[in-house]
């Protein structure tokens, strides 16, 4: 209480005219900080539009994507054979081709999908370079379009930093064979 008595004895004996500029001060004061918390907010709702904006034209753009994509013919875009990619000999052949080797292949279960067979084989390369691992994925996608690298798992070599081992799945796809199809080969074979 004590402090108000003082604030109210220095309000009155100050004149009329500092008392208006004081307050006129105040007023400034609180008009400045408006202004200031107004463009702060008005900044960060331009922000907030812009991203808005950026993320409409993504959506947009994946729309008229998906759009053309629907258009063309319901047909892979890549002739999926009858008969799978020989995964072994495939790899093996590319293997060379790099300069590394393939200890052993393992074979994973066939997965039927959608009227296509799935067939895989895992297994691990040791001590390549990154550029011979490089060479190998690449030569392994680019020579036939129905092998992919499905999963691939790399890890250093602990005592040699240039080294790597590499464990990957490699699937190949083919079509589903009908019912026909093992009849008609069965009686051809006799």
């Amino acid at each position: 209480m004590a402090n108000v008595n003082r604030l109210r004895d220095w309000w009155e004996g100050i004149s009329p005219r500092e008392q208006r500029l004081i307050v006129a001060l105040g007023a400034t004061a609180i008009v400045v900080v408006l202004i200031l918390v107004g463009l702060r907010i008005n900044d960060g709702l331009r922000t907030i539009e812009q991203n808005n904006r950026d993320i409409r034209f993504a959506l947009d753009t994946l729309q008229s994507y998906r759009l053309s994509r629907a258009e063309k013919s319901d047909q892979p875009q890549v002739p999926i054979p009858d008969q799978p990619v020989k995964l072994e000999t495939y790899l093996e052949g590319i293997a060379n081709e790099v300069g590394i080797s393939i200890p052993s292949m393992n074979p994973v279960a066939p997965e039927t999908r959608g009227g296509f067979v799935e067939n895989s084989t895992r297994f691990d390369l040791r001590r390549v370079s990154i550029y011979e691992l490089k060479d190998f994925l690449q030569k392994v996608e680019s020579k036939k379009q129905t092998v992919v690298v499905k999963q691939l798992n790399i890890k250093p070599v602990f005592r040699d930093n240039q080294k790597l081992n590499a464990t990957m799945i490699v699937t190949t796809y083919s079509k589903v064979k009908s019912e026909g199809d093992g009849d008609d080969k069965g009686t051809n074979d006799k």
